[in-house]
């Protein structure tokens, strides 16, 4: 999806931007189950779409979630449940896409939150590829790699 299709789907369905730079859109209001959206671009074209579902994060409430997808998707292509953190994630688009759930259930607070996580992997290696060129650039350059400036 283009940024211009995601704004306008944002702007269909009443939702409204929180905030909005040349590389993310923030969003609320599409979905009741939703409490926050995130979109990620490059290029221009959407790269990851992160949801923080408006129900706590729990054991139950993952379980839940992750059977409404494996119906939607099939079973997952991989999935791990280390005690308080709960991974699944699926394929989707022909091979080409993922989807990962992810829930903390170790946080008795009721402030976490489920987290859905949609990923277009043709983006995100242009985007990694990218950013191995700036940084050999910069390296080049003689400037300091990013990972040296903390």
């Amino acid at each position: 999806m283009t940024r211009a299709e995601v704004v306008g789907a944002v702007g269909e369905a009443k939702g409204r931007v929180l905030e909005e730079t040349p590389q993310t859109l923030r969003a609320a209001g599409r979905d009741t189950r939703v409490e926050e959206e995130v979109f990620l671009f490059y290029d221009g074209r959407l790269a990851a779409w992160t949801q923080r579902l408006a129900q706590p994060s729990t054991r139950a409430a993952f379980e839940r979630t992750r059977g409404r997808y494996t119906r939607h998707f099939g079973e997952p292509i991989e999935s791990h449940d280390d005690g308080p953190v709960q991974m699944a994630r699926w394929r989707y688009a022909g091979e080409k896409g993922r989807v990962l759930l992810s829930a903390y259930a170790g946080d008795h607070s009721g402030r976490a939150r489920l987290m859905v996580r949609v990923e277009d992997p043709s983006v995100l290696r242009s985007l990694v590829r990218q950013m191995g060129r700036d940084e050999a650039r910069r390296a080049s350059a003689g400037g300091a790699p990013d990972s040296a400036r903390r």
